[in-house]
């Protein structure tokens, strides 16, 4: 695995895939350190090729988030309800609303450089207020970062719909900002290194590598409930 050093703290606190599901494929494994207020640190993984991501804590035969690149569906995979929340291309929403966004970009001239790229800090903030934190790399793993903005571009319309369920008192602007209107804009700058959130949310990259895997682990067992997000809402 492609190691990545820890070189600087944040200043601020369609399940049908294969025919053969016994063989493997290559994919582009991620590792992420990542925590929340009140959590305690854990990992996370990230498996990318040019048809699919799948989002993990690291074990095959765990939970696990699906994304169809080609189709745009997200598949939730939740082994102890076994169930399966499938989310298909929302449609676009407009949203009418005046924020001012903007990204503060410093470079870090002491910082080494990661696989041959300079990583450089960005401050996006909305309404002037601190956003996110991003340590970002650009050049690096390009194909891997181009598939979660895809991702999260999915995200963002589905958001957007179920805007209105949202209570006011959560949608501030950096609400809107990274949930919504921009929430893509801190992996467009770069390859995310280490992030924080103005959640408490922090992520920080641990190392990569090429990974031969089992293609069944693309798949959820047939015999689960596959619900939409209106029905889990319902339910």
């Amino acid at each position: 695995m492609t190691s990545v050093p820890f070189f600087i703290t944040l200043l601020l606190c369609s399940l049908t895939v294969f025919a053969n599901p016994a063989k493997t494929i290559s994919m582009t494994e991620v590792i992420f350190q990542q925590s929340e207020t009140g959590l305690e640190p854990y990992l996370s993984r990230l498996l990318v090729n040019d048809k699919f991501i799948r989002l993990d804590d690291g074990e095959n035969q765990g939970d696990f988030i699906l994304f169809n690149r080609q189709q745009k569906t997200i598949q939730s995979v939740n082994y102890e309800e076994q169930n399966l929340l499938n989310i298909n291309p929302p449609v676009q929403q407009k949203i009418n609303l005046k924020l001012k966004f903007e990204v503060q970009q410093q470079d870090l001239p002491d910082a080494p450089a990661i696989a041959g790229n300079k990583p450089q800090q960005n401050l996006l903030l909305a309404d002037n207020k601190l956003c996110q934190s991003v340590i970002n790399v650009p050049g690096l793993l390009p194909q891997v970062q181009l598939a979660m903005i895809e991702y999260e571009m999915v995200i963002a319309a589905q958001n957007a719909v179920t805007l209105e369920f949202t209570p006011n008192e959560i949608k501030t602007g950096c609400y809107m900002a990274t949930n919504i209107l921009h929430r893509t804009r801190y992996l467009e700058l770069g390859f995310p290194l280490q992030y924080q959130d103005y959640l408490g949310k922090t992520q920080r990259l641990v190392g990569y590598k090429q990974v031969d895997i089992p293609a069944s682990i693309l798949f959820a067992p047939e015999s689960f409930t596959i619900y939409s997000p209106g029905e889990m809402q319902q339910n």
